[in-house]
């Protein structure tokens, strides 16, 4: 249930962390999640990234030289089936138990706006659209024998034949999850039991492998007694929102974090769509250009910018 977090404001220090795999399309969009974080004004003392061992040595020189960033660990990454689950190795850097929360992300998020007020006692996601449907989680829970899988009236899944309205209480979107650091250990070891056992009989995600990671975590919420406290959707946005001026209020109230997913270029600078609202389409501009000017003050321009040089 949601956890006033008042009584939070005075102990935050909250770690930031990505994993990063051998493919320049992810090793573009960590260092625009960098420069992101830092336009936020986040210590680089805060920020941690994982990376698979095999990005050649001139990413992490690059990362430490030019970005100036301090926390960086490297692994072997334990799955091709479904790649998103090897964002788990991101929580193996013990370092972050120093922390009082930890805000695992996907390299494809684009800080703009965030308070440390939405990290409080409980564990944090957005929602996701209910894929798997309802349907596949019954099936998972029969599977693991939890017990009756609870949900709640959603939109349907359009990829569902059935269209069923239901969704399980603790599906969310993967994208960017915080933990308070008092839950870390306990996530971190059932999360990647069920990592691995979905991994071992991936039928049972049918159609949703590439979800594994997403139901996994919501498994290990379920077997931990934990429910996700949901954040607004202004945490995760992207390029195809028309009506924008609620969430554009980046003053003291104002919350916004970007979802950019394929929009975005060879480059790796977000890229707009024609339905995408025009303040939105300014923000964009203007994040860019900012993102440009900081790859070429630090002199990281021509390896960032440059596909045959990311890889």
């Amino acid at each position: 249930m949601p956890t006033n977090s008042s009584s939070l404001a005075d102990t935050h220090n909250i770690a930031y962390s990505c994993f990063v795999d051998n493919q320049p399309r992810y090793i573009k969009q960590s260092f625009r999640f960098l420069f992101s974080l830092l336009r936020c004004g986040k210590s680089l003392d805060n920020i941690f990234f994982g990376i698979n061992q095999d990005i050649d040595d001139t990413y992490s020189e690059i990362l430490t030289q030019c970005c100036g960033l301090k926390n960086i660990s490297q692994h072997a990454t334990f799955t091709t089936a479904s790649k998103p689950a090897n964002k788990w190795l991101q929580l193996c850097d013990k370092n972050l138990y120093n922390f009082s929360h930890v805000i695992i992300n996907d390299c494809d998020k684009v800080y703009i706006k965030f308070d440390e007020k939405w990290a409080d006692n409980s564990v944090r996601a957005c929602k996701f659209v209910p894929r798997p449907s309802f349907s596949v989680f019954e099936e998972l829970f029969e599977f693991y024998n939890l017990g009756q899988a609870r949900f709640f009236l959603d939109h349907p899944d359009p990829k569902d034949e059935h269209k069923d309205p239901r969704n399980y209480v603790n599906n969310h979107n993967g994208g960017l999850i915080i933990i308070p650091s008092h839950l870390l250990k306990t996530v971190t070891t059932r999360w990647k039991h069920y990592i691995d056992t979905l991994h071992d009989n991936i039928s049972l995600l049918d159609q949703n492998s590439r979800n594994l990671d997403q139901v996994a975590f919501a498994l290990t919420m379920e077997e931990t007694g934990q429910d996700i406290n949901f954040l607004p959707k202004t945490l995760d946005i992207g390029m195809g929102v028309k009506h924008f001026a609620p969430w554009l209020n980046t003053d003291s109230s104002g919350q916004l974090i970007l979802h950019i997913h394929a929009d975005e270029d060879e480059n790796g600078l977000i890229v707009t769509r024609d339905t995408t609202n025009d303040d939105l389409k300014t923000l964009i501009n203007q994040f860019n250009a900012e993102y440009i000017e900081w790859l070429n003050t630090i002199g990281a321009s021509e390896f960032v910018l440059n596909t045959s040089k990311a890889a």
